[in-house]
């Protein structure tokens, strides 16, 4: 059902030669990445493909101008009548190979073409699919493909790919005004059925008392609904698979109450907006402290934007789709930020974001895994044969169990307060603290420190100190 793990991937243009899953996947993700390759404003997100490739990508010239859908409606056309007088497969490994012997040069362009064509034309429905979003990018008015990309999104079985359809549906749903009506009405539809529709929650019982200590809060992402069933609650208390393995294992004061998150999962910004309320109202409410956040996929970015207005000790983002200009945490209320992903994701792929957060404050690991399952990175499976668990430690993080008890102290006469404002670098403000510490007259003295990393040099860095009346 196409949403198994792939370790070992085919290289392409050979992949066409076989069958099985994981030739299937390395055909998906060669023509996924043609699109990219062949847009100019998605360089960035070849810039990431190139770092790890399953194969080399053949090289593409940019198409400046949308291609004509007459153009592309004459060679899909010309591959279906090869199809009808050979097997798909032997016409889209003539393709195939055709766009790799012909590297760098402007016919290229055709045979990219023409390996879309017989793929939107092949038995294998990932195929189908993959091909038919890149087409969404390279020709006007893809009628044919948005036809393929509806179908896939309401009928197909596989999680994978119900994903990849609804992600480039509603990415493309902006250029529905260039569209004749009857493709602004596919969309529509596929839009409004994708998401599974859940009210706002509401609290049933009476909510958790929160410990004082690593307490962790799961961030569900966009729903995609299995065929007549509903979505897989990974993130629900005492029946999802990832609750169950931190409630266990890593974190055991995970949130397990009946009041726990969830939002909408809706495939908009409008509705991760909206969560982004919902879960900032949710801690609020729970605990006034810093807690770890585990969120996956558009949920990573609902929680990198609850952190503009919440403050959160620990951020695990998994799979996260990265739309830098849209969503980026706010790095003073988060202390530590770790990414967790698998290689090629086809989801992310076929939602045109990158894969790859630039920003040096966040961590990253990448899974020995390729395209597979968007979902991998929040499997209690995945965590467990790669112990991920280590990739939570965190130099700005406590190791510790609990925090210290501190000593009970004697309750202090009225104090002095004194407080010191050294406008400069880090460094400077240090130098002068530790020498107030060592004076004779305030060395027994609290001191408070507050200092601002990497700040810029009109910030101000703020001492303060209290000395007990002799």
């Amino acid at each position: 059902m196409h949403d198994e793990d792939i370790v070992d991937p085919i290289p392409c243009p050979a992949a066409f030669r076989e069958g099985g899953e994981a030739a299937s996947h390395s055909q998906a993700a060669l023509l996924l990445a043609l699109g990219i390759a062949m847009k100019r404003e998605y360089a960035p997100l070849l810039t990431t493909l190139a770092e790890q490739p399953p194969f080399p990508l053949p090289e593409l010239p940019s198409v400046v101008e949308a291609i004509s859908e007459e153009h592309f409606e004459r060679v899909l056309s010309q591959m279906t009548r090869q199809t009808m007088d050979g097997t798909a497969r032997r016409v889209q490994l003539s393709a195939a190979e055709d766009l790799y012997r012909n590297a760098g040069e402007q016919r290229n362009v055709d045979s990219a073409l023409r390996l879309l064509a017989a793929s939107m034309r092949a038995p294998g429905e990932l195929a189908r699919v993959a091909a038919a979003v890149s087409t969404l990018d390279l020709v006007d008015t893809p009628m044919t493909a948005l036809r393929i990309l509806v179908n896939a999104a309401l009928r197909s079985r596989s999680d994978l790919v119900r994903g990849i359809a609804t992600s480039a549906l509603v990415r493309v749903e902006r250029d529905l005004r260039r569209w004749p009506r009857l493709a602004r009405q596919l969309v529509r539809i596929a839009r409004s059925r994708a998401p599974f529709r859940w009210h706002s929650h509401v609290s049933v019982g009476s909510k958790q008392t929160l410990p004082t200590h690593n307490t962790a809060c799961l961030v569900h992402g966009t729903l995609l609904v299995p065929v007549g069933k509903r979505p897989e609650e990974w993130w629900k208390p005492g029946t999802g698979d990832f609750h169950q393995y931190l409630r266990t294992g890593p974190r055991p004061n995970v949130y397990s109450g009946s009041d726990y998150f969830y939002w909408s999962g809706g495939w908009s910004d409008d509705a991760r907006s909206d969560a982004v309320e919902g879960l900032c109202r949710w801690v609020r409410s729970h605990r006034d402290a810093d807690l770890d956040l585990f969120a996956h996929s558009h949920g990573a970015n609902v929680a990198m934007l609850a952190s503009h207005h919440v403050k959160i000790r620990q951020l695990v983002l998994l799979s996260c789709p990265v739309h830098w200009g849209l969503y980026r945490p706010d790095f003073f209320n988060v202390r530590d930020i770790v990414s967790i992903r698998v290689r090629w994701d086809l989801i992310i792929m076929a939602d045109r974001a990158d894969q790859r957060f630039q920003d040096p404050r966040i961590r990253e690991h990448v899974l020995p895994v390729w395209y597979g399952r968007h979902d991998s990175s929040r499997r209690s499976s995945t965590w467990r044969s790669h112990d991920l668990v280590q990739h939570l430690d965190s130099p700005a993080i406590s190791k510790q169990a609990a925090p210290p008890t501190p000593p009970p102290r004697r309750p202090l006469a009225p104090a002095f307060q004194y407080v010191v404002r050294i406008k400069g670098p880090v460094e400077q403000a240090t130098a002068v603290v530790q020498a107030l510490r060592a004076h004779s007259l305030i060395g027994g003295a609290h001191f408070q420190q507050v200092l601002f990393k990497n700040s810029p040099p009109d910030r101000t860095t703020t001492s303060r100190w209290s000395q007990s009346k002799r």
